[in-house]
């Protein structure tokens, strides 16, 4: 039997106090007692509404042919899209890896430009152009030239009207104070001089 000084025997003699004895009053007890009973109630209540809840509902279609639907749909279904094409590649990634490993390439670096027909039906690649800096410009009188260090191609390259470098896909047309006018696998390319 436990006494009085186990844990077991003090919470029985403090419920025998409060709801027997004279140590607390009356409205006290009176207050416990409402307390839990609107516990229980409130707990009764919050069970009912989980219960109902977690009860499958029919839900009605909504109206069919309106603005807001129609463009909620289409919303949907682009993101459900986008969501389908990251799980593909997501799934297939190491596949690619190996696949790109066989093929001597590197997946990270960009890769190389799509080739075009020219009207000779021969193929010309276009690229893009190199970083190309300006260190000096040289003029005097009509004649003009540059020093230049070109991504891949060299640093402090002299370059003058008319010459070609990059293996002949560039070529300079133009040379002024404020920029060198370049052409670049047929693409025109003005660099300004930086001072």
């Amino acid at each position: 039997m436990a006494g009085p000084d186990t844990w077991s025997g003090t919470i029985r003699e403090l419920w025998r106090d409060v709801v027997e004895g004279d140590r607390f009053p009356r409205l006290l007890r009176l207050l416990l007692a409402v307390i839990l009973i609107a516990g229980t109630i409130w707990s009764a209540m919050l069970l009912r509404q989980m219960i109902v809840t977690a009860q499958a509902r029919e839900m009605p279609p909504p109206p069919a042919g309106t603005a807001a639907t129609d463009k909620e749909i289409e919303s949907l279904m682009e993101t459900a899209a986008g969501f389908r094409n990251a799980v593909l590649a997501r799934s297939g990634s190491t596949q690619l890896t190996v696949l790109a490993a066989t093929l001597a390439r590197r997946p990270f670096s960009p890769s190389e430009p799509e080739a075009n027909l020219t009207e000779e039906g021969e193929t010309a690649i276009a690229q893009a152009p190199p970083d190309i800096w300006i260190k000096a410009v040289l003029i005097r009188g009509k004649e003009a030239a540059v020093v230049a260090d070109i991504e891949g191609y060299g640093d402090g390259v002299i370059l003058k009207r008319g010459t070609s470098f990059g293996g002949g896909l560039g070529r300079v047309l133009g040379i002024s104070q404020d920029k060198v006018v370049v052409t670049w696998s047929g693409q025109q390319v003005d660099i300004p001089v930086d001072r």
